[in-house]
């Protein structure tokens, strides 16, 4: 269950662990604290998402799917943070574009 920032970011970081290095931690002292991380080795969740990106693997769909299923149908607060949701913007357009490329076989 993934009822807080907390366990999102954790099953951010199983989902995009095994993408390699650049795998990141959720520390406990405070909602915004994973952004200040970001670019720090070892916790940053730009770098994973970067590379599920380049490998064209399912990771950013299900993050999609992810989103899309924790959104408040009533617009009242998110348990995902604003400023992962502005990050994920970038993303997001290429969702639908790596999905088509791997069902046509071509690769990055």
């Amino acid at each position: 269950m993934i009822a807080n920032s907390e366990n999102f970011f954790r099953y951010l970081s199983l989902l995009l662990g095994t993408l390699g290095e650049g795998f990141f931690g959720v520390e406990s002292s405070g909602e915004g604290q994973w952004a200040r991380q970001l670019g720090q080795p070892g916790t940053s969740v730009l770098e994973p998402l970067v590379r599920a990106l380049c490998q064209g693997g399912p990771e950013l769909e299900q993050i999609d799917r992810l989103l899309k299923h924790l959104e408040d149908p009533t617009g009242g607060a998110s348990i995902v943070p604003s400023e992962f949701l502005e990050l994920w913007e970038s993303f997001a357009p290429f969702v639908n574009t790596t999905k088509n490329k791997k069902k046509k076989g071509q690769t990055w």
